[in-house]
C-alpha cells in the first residue's frame, strides 16, 4: 500500500511539474512591419508577457566583405532608437541606442575585458598579459556576424517589471542610417542594408492569468528611464585653452538620479568609431546643479579621477585589445593613464529635481604637430536615469515624471 501511495505520489509531481512547465508558451515572432535601413515593429501578443523579451538573428549586408561593427556596441550599433507602446502611447524608449548600449556592454565582464576598477583600488590580481584571452580575435566580417541582445538589460522599464500587461503592446526599432554610426573606419561600406531581425518572447498562460493582470495593474512600476541630450564644442587651436559653459535643458523639471557623458570624435578610431575621447586634452569636467556646482573646485581633471566616477554603475570594464593597443603596459604595467587617448565616460551621481543643469568643461589644444585629433570639434552625448512611474487607473494608461524616486 505505501508502494503504491509513493508511485502516486511521484504521478502527481510528474503532473504538477509538466503543469507549471505548460504554463509558459515561447514565442519567436517575424515583424508586423519592417523597411530596410528606417523601422521595424513588433506586435506582442498575450495577456501576461514576461519582459525578457529577446532579439536575435540582428545582421546586415553590405557590398565591402571586409566591413566590421564597431567594437562596442558590435551588431547593436544598427539600432538608433527603441520604443515599447501600448496604443500608441510611450511606455519606455532608448533614443540613442547604439552608444548607451555600448556604454551597458562595457560595464560587465568577459574573456576579453578587464577590471578597471580593480587597477584604481589597487586590489588587481598579478596578470599575465601575454595569456590569449586578452585578445580580441574575432575577425569575423560584419556580413557573416548575427548578433542578439536581451532587451531587459538595456531597457529600464522592461528591467523593473517581471511582467508586461498591456493590451496593443508594440516594440519599435528605429535603425541606424549612417555607415559612420555602425561600422570601424578602416572597412566602412558606402551603404548597408538592415534585415529584420527575430523577436522572443514568453507569454504565461497559467489559470490566473487574468488575476495577475488585475493585480499588476493595481500597482504603479517605478523606474529610472534613459533620457538623453547633445552638446557641439568646436574645434580649439593649438596650445590655447577652450572653456565651454552651457545649458543642458533634457532634463529641466525632471529628478535626475545619474548622468553619463561620452565624447563623440569628428574623426573615428578604427575599432571605436567617433564614440572615444581623443579629442579631450587637458580636460576639466563639471556639472552645476540648480546654480551649485555638483563637484569641487575645478571638478573631474585627470583621466583617473574620471575613472574613479564609474563606481555609481558598479564595477567598470575596459576592452583590452579595442581599449588599448598596448594592454601590457595599461593594466599589468603602471600607465593606466593610456586608456584616455582611446575611450573613456564620465559618470556622476546628482539625486535631485532639476531646475536648471549646466555643463562646464575645458580642455588645451594639444601642440603636437600629428595630434590634430586632440583639437578637432566634438559631440558630448549625456545621457541621465531619470524617475518616471507607469500606471492603470480607471481602465487607462498614465505615464509621467517623478518628483522624487
Amino acid at each position: 500500500m505505501s508502494a503504491l501511495s509513493g508511485f502516486r505520489d511521484l504521478i502527481k509531481y510528474i503532473l504538477k511539474t509538466f503543469e507549471i512547465y505548460n504554463m509558459l508558451k515561447t514565442h519567436q515572432i517575424d515583424p508586423v512591419f519592417h523597411t530596410n535601413n528606417n523601422r521595424t515593429e513588433f506586435k506582442l501578443r498575450g495577456k501576461v508577457i514576461l519582459s525578457d523579451l529577446r532579439l536575435s538573428d540582428l545582421h546586415s549586408t553590405s557590398p565591402d566583405v571586409n566591413s566590421q561593427y564597431i567594437f562596442n556596441g558590435g551588431a547593436l550599433n544598427l539600432i538608433k532608437t527603441l520604443t515599447l507602446t501600448s496604443h500608441g502611447q510611450t511606455v519606455d524608449t532608448v533614443r540613442e541606442f547604439s552608444k548607451w548600449a555600448g556604454f551597458k556592454n562595457l560595464n560587465r565582464t568577459t574573456e576579453s575585458m578587464s577590471d578597471i576598477s580593480k587597477y584604481l583600488n589597487g586590489s588587481k590580481l598579478s596578470l599575465d598579459t601575454t595569456e590569449e584571452f586578452f585578445v580580441i580575435n574575432d575577425d569575423r566580417k560584419s556580413n557573416a556576424i548575427r548578433g542578439s541582445a536581451n532587451l531587459n538589460s538595456l531597457m529600464p522599464y522592461l528591467s523593473a517589471t517581471n511582467t508586461l500587461c498591456f493590451d496593443d503592446l508594440i516594440l519599435t526599432i528605429e535603425w541606424n542610417t549612417s555607415p559612420a554610426e555602425v561600422f570601424v573606419q578602416g572597412n566602412r561600406p558606402a551603404n548597408f542594408t538592415v534585415s529584420y531581425p527575430t523577436l522572443i518572447y514568453d507569454e504565461y498562460l497559467g489559470p490566473d492569468a487574468d488575476d495577475r493582470v488585475k493585480e499588476w495593474r493595481k500597482t504603479p512600476v517605478l523606474f529610472n528611464g534613459v533620457e538623453n541630450d547633445l552638446v557641439s564644442i568646436g574645434a580649439v587651436a593649438a596650445g590655447a585653452t577652450q572653456t565651454f559653459d552651457g545649458r543642458i535643458r533634457a532634463f529641466d523639471s525632471k529628478f535626475l538620479r545619474n548622468v553619463v557623458l561620452m565624447t563623440d570624435n569628428t574623426t573615428g578610431n578604427s575599432l571605436l568609431g567617433h564614440v572615444r575621447s581623443t579629442a579631450m586634452f587637458n580636460e576639466k569636467w563639471n556639472l552645476r546643479v540648480n546654480g551649485v556646482s555638483l563637484l569641487p573646485f575645478n571638478g573631474i581633471e585627470n583621466p583617473n579621477t574620471k575613472l574613479a566616477t564609474m563606481d555609481d554603475w558598479g564595477n567598470f570594464f575596459c576592452f583590452m585589445n579595442g581599449q588599448y593597443l598596448q594592454p601590457h603596459t595599461s593594466v599589468g604595467g603602471n600607465e593606466i593613464d593610456e586608456m584616455s587617448g582611446q575611450l573613456s565616460y564620465l559618470s556622476l551621481k546628482v539625486d535631485n529635481v532639476i531646475n536648471q543643469l549646466d555643463l562646464v568643461y575645458q580642455r588645451s589644444g594639444n601642440i603636437a604637430a600629428s595630434s590634430g585629433v586632440f583639437r578637432e570639434a566634438t559631440n558630448v552625448y549625456v545621457f541621465g536615469l531619470v524617475g518616471r512611474f507607469v500606471q492603470f487607473k480607471n481602465g487607462r494608461l498614465f505615464t509621467g515624471m517623478l518628483n522624487n524616486f
